[in-house]
């Protein structure tokens, strides 16, 4: 069992079979156990390439990202930080 990564469900709360937990887990990352977010986009006839494009286009570089938050403020405002 991992109880310090059940972090928002309670593990006496689990009603999925040990099957569903091990599948569960396999997408838990230390610190953060079973907390986790998901971007869903459903529709029809969506261009799933050109939204993963534009969404990749949306990440900080390796350099942008080590700039850290003064860097971001510098470069690009603080409005949202």
């Amino acid at each position: 069992d991992y109880p310090e990564l059940w972090g928002v469900l309670r593990q006496e709360a689990w009603q999925g079979t040990e099957q569903e937990m091990t599948d569960f887990r396999k997408t838990w990352e230390s610190p953060w156990g079973d907390r986790r977010q998901a971007l869903v986009f459903i529709g029809k006839d969506l261009r799933h390439e050109a939204i993963h494009e534009l969404l990749d286009d949306c990440l900080l570089t390796d350099d942008e990202f080590g700039m850290g938050i003064d860097g971001w403020k510098a470069t690009m405002g603080d409005l949202m930080l």
